[in-house]
């Protein structure tokens, strides 16, 4: 069995053996749209509208992304012990195999359960940090999430979770510094920015904001030491619904692919 973090700098982690193991954007993409819908065929159309963002690639590309995923489980195309594929009806990962990591409770459990703390931390200045973290969540949730985009904004908000408790960890064992972990919340025309306060998310904040497709509804932006990570709301007009996109860059990605790689997958 495998653990799988997409946010992870090596995302797939084997339970008994603990070998590790890092995948490439495009299959961790379509890794992780599979186990969202584990134990269901999902299609050779949907991949390629989820993980290519609707970008004019073949068929080909989809089935390479898939023997990739099976050769890192230990599957492969003749057994599919793991992953099954299904002709006219495409893939299905089979149940049991690759357990999605969520750092912590959905927010929904957050604001119903007031969860004041959600991991043991001994010194009293890191766990108000960490207060200060899931409080700033806890009202963007109040504020801006309705019925219609509640899935969309669960999909950040473990995001957010996910990056926040690497910088606990940080701050705990790569003694690298506190990381303030509240967030600042800036509107340019229809689109919300929350970012960190580091000045690093400000400078990208700088260069994203007059070119954001009118679509995107929201924009976190978080910096830990060595990477960005960005996830984004949007109006998908094929589907007639909001949806999330989760990505990270390194720290010394160039800003305008960066843009690039927005416009194109949130859009």
């Amino acid at each position: 069995m495998w653990h799988f973090n997409p946010t992870a700098y090596h995302q797939l982690i084997h339970v008994v053996t603990g070998k590790v193991k890092r995948i490439k954007s495009t299959e961790s993409d379509t890794l992780y749209l599979l186990i969202s819908n584990e134990g269901h065929y999902v299609t050779k159309k949907l991949i390629m509208h989820e993980v290519w963002g609707g970008r004019p690639v073949s068929e080909n590309n989809i089935t390479q992304s898939i023997s990739q995923l099976r050769f890192l489980l230990g599957d492969s195309g003749k057994e599919q012990k793991i992953i099954k594929t299904k002709p006219r009806e495409g893939y299905m990962l089979l149940p049991g195999n690759v357990i999605l990591i969520q750092s912590i409770t959905s927010i929904f459990d957050i604001e119903e359960k007031n969860v004041h703390t959600i991991i043991n931390i001994e010194k009293n200045t890191n766990m108000l940090l960490l207060n200060e973290s899931i409080e700033s969540i806890k009202f963007f949730y109040r504020k801006y999430v309705n019925n219609k985009i509640k899935n969309s904004f669960l999909i950040v908000f473990l995001f957010i979770a996910t990056v926040n408790f690497y910088n606990i960890y940080n701050i705990f064992h790569q003694k690298k510094g506190l990381v303030n972990l509240s967030m600042i919340i800036k509107k340019e025309y229809n689109t919300h920015f929350h970012l960190d306060r580091g000045n690093a998310s400000e400078k990208l904040y700088l260069y994203l904001k007059d070119d954001i497709p009118d679509t995107i509804s929201h924009i976190f932006i978080f910096k830990n030491p060595d990477r960005f990570y960005l996830s984004c709301i949007y109006y998908n007009k094929t589907y007639n619904q909001d949806k999330a996109y989760n990505i990270s860059f390194a720290d010394n990605y160039p800003f305008e692919l960066i843009l690039g790689k927005i416009r194109e997958a949130c859009n």
